[in-house]
């Protein structure tokens, strides 16, 4: 989902294809999809590693992702880029939170609709942090916001299990009865234009206070 800064933003970084001088660490299909659509009308591209890190116990997504991208960039001597998201329900105080994809394989949809039963607020947004990090340097996070409700039912078969519950904003029927082109760019991808903004303005030579 394209917001106009996010639009404004793309008319400003119109270049020429290129590389981007990171890589992003993930093996997410989704996430890959998710980038591209966001960097591919700014003739932006980026390389793509899997690699194992240890995950930190946390209940903040910015700190996970910035931990990872941090262990990635001292690892491979380069630029990282790591991603985490959590699925946020309200009225259940947040969870389940970073730990989507544990409780995914451990609780079925109708679990998390039965924790719900009798909630007067069904509101939920998926938080995404996108943490970049260059050798010995501290990371930098960009934040991302897709808003929407918990479903009273299941519906859709596409996506993962939480898709099947999650309604998008402005929609009626949940995120799974959409196939992956009218489902994932639903998700907001403004970190990453954030990302494209930072990485253009680092590559810029730095203004001096020296007269000439």
């Amino acid at each position: 989902m394209k917001s106009s800064v996010c639009i404004k933003a793309a008319q400003k970084l119109r270049k020429p294809c290129k590389t981007l001088p990171a890589v992003f660490i993930t093996n997410n299909k989704e996430k890959i999809y998710i980038a591209r659509q966001a960097l591919g009308p700014l003739g932006l591209v980026f390389k793509v590693k899997a690699l194992t890190c240890p995950e930190i116990q946390s209940d903040n997504v910015r700190a996970i992702a910035a931990a990872g991208a941090k262990f990635c960039a001292a690892r491979l001597g380069r630029i990282a880029i790591k991603t985490d998201v959590g699925l946020f329900i309200e009225t259940l105080g947040g969870f389940p939170g970073p730990y989507a994809n544990y409780v995914e394989r451990t609780l079925a949809p109708r679990h998390i609709l039965a924790m719900m039963s009798g909630a007067r607020s069904r509101r939920a947004c998926y938080r995404e942090a996108l943490a970049v990090c260059e050798p010995s340097q501290e990371p930098i996070v960009f934040e991302c916001f897709t808003k929407g409700a918990i479903a009273l039912k299941e519906g859709g078969d596409f996506g993962l299990p939480f898709d099947r519950i999650f309604i998008h904003k402005g929609d009626n029927v949940p995120m799974a009865c959409f196939g992956d082109d009218e489902r994932l760019p639903k998700y907001n991808n403004s970190n990453w234009f954030a990302l494209a903004r930072y990485l253009d303005g680092r590559n810029k030579p730095r203004k001096t206070g020296g007269k000439n």
